[in-house]
């Protein structure tokens, strides 16, 4: 019992300060995968839904929604038009993966792997959103220089991070 406390302490430290919302889930995302990658199926479903609520609290908090319970906030995130059915389904669904790896010991690779699987591409989502807001605000509060043809041309899609990614989601799909 002793040794898996230290685990999860070394699993789950504390954020600094310095790492902002985004930074904090990148490494939720790079931990999770990281804990899969050692055969650590309960830890990886455990950082999983620590990684959720970092996402869901940044969007509550940017969308003027009340912190409360994890599973209302997702509620009143879709009602409130945020977040999309299937990311509503998503999101409940690592929630509960995390809390049964939390409240009954699941160890369960199958698990552990699903809530990976759903969190990447709901980070996906995620950054393409805050991408797509950044370019709105930095484009509405200064003057562009690009060409015309340019200011025309559809946001880019970035394959880097689509790879980045699914890469090693193939891996540890491969792996097992």
């Amino acid at each position: 019992m002793k040794k898996q406390i230290i685990r999860r302490r070394e699993a789950f430290s504390m954020p600094s300060d310095t790492m902002n919302s985004w930074a904090l889930i990148q490494q939720g995302v790079r931990d999770t995968e990281r804990l899969i990658g050692q055969k650590q199926y309960n830890l990886s479903m455990l950082k999983a839904r620590q990684t959720l609520e970092y996402m869901v609290k940044h969007l509550a908090k940017r969308n003027g929604i009340p912190d409360g319970d994890l599973m209302d906030t997702i509620d009143e995130l879709y009602r409130s038009n945020v977040i999309s059915k299937s990311t509503c389904e998503h999101y409940h669904k690592i929630r509960v993966i995390g809390n049964k790896a939390a409240h009954d010991e699941d160890n369960n690779a199958y698990n552990a792997n699903t809530a990976y699987h759903l969190l990447s591409q709901e980070i996906l989502v995620f950054s393409n959103d805050i991408s797509a807001r950044r370019r709105t605000r930095s484009q509405s509060s200064q003057v562009s220089s690009r060409p015309e043809s340019r200011k025309n041309a559809a946001p880019e899609f970035s394959a880097y991070m689509l790879l980045k990614i699914l890469i090693p989601v193939l891996a540890v799909i491969l792996i097992i």
